[in-house]
């Protein structure tokens, strides 16, 4: 059996990785 992870493109952000990759985010608008 495959993993899914590795089979599959990361179309949908992870939990962690919305949080600097949504536009609301202040990391992504380049804020420190």
């Amino acid at each position: 059996m495959e993993d899914i992870r590795t089979t599959t493109p990361p179309r949908q952000p992870t939990p962690l990785a919305s949080l600097g990759l949504s536009s609301d985010s202040p990391r992504a608008r380049g804020e420190k």
